[in-house]
């Protein structure tokens, strides 16, 4: 499974874009569908700390030297690039803003986990930690797709 998309929505709902491989042999090659979700279904504690962990990379790609607490991650788009599969990814965040009536919108520039070729400078990757992070959604996102949900609470007594 390749995740492309997670992004949680104004309404919070999650949209979910990924692929999965239907079919691999030697004649036809591989063979994938291109699956969308957008599920009401709250995500687990666990999927909103991984988004979370994001925000510190997101400061430090926008050159932010200000206060982090009035951003939030909404979501990334990832990206596959070669034989290896090189993963890259766009940050989706907002910005709070306090004195206007709607936030910031921000999609960081594509950065990558690690280099294509020699060529490739440290501006262009991720830092280690932020990898990490963003392996930690994929994990989430994954459980998610399989159907780990925040779990209701009943008020029984």
């Amino acid at each position: 499974m390749l995740i492309k998309k997670v992004k949680i929505n104004k309404n919070e709902s999650v949209q979910l874009e990924f692929k999965q491989l239907i079919k691999n042999d030697a004649e036809e090659g591989e063979k994938w569908n291109t699956i969308k979700i957008t599920s009401e279904d709250r995500p687990s504690i666990a999927f909103y700390e991984a988004l979370n962990k994001l925000v510190p990379h997101v400061a430090e790609i926008c050159e932010f030297t200000t206060n982090e607490n009035n951003l939030k991650v909404k979501g990334v788009e990832f990206t596959y690039t070669g034989t290896d599969d090189i993963m890259g990814a766009r940050i989706l965040a907002e910005k709070i803003l306090h004195n206007s009536d709607v936030n910031l919108q921000l999609k960081t520039p594509h950065k990558i986990s690690e280099p294509y070729n020699d060529t490739d400078t440290q501006d262009k990757l991720f830092s280690e930690e932020a990898v990490q992070a963003l392996q930690k959604i994929l994990e989430e996102t994954e459980e998610y797709i399989k159907g780990e949900r925040d779990q209701l609470k009943l008020d029984l007594g």
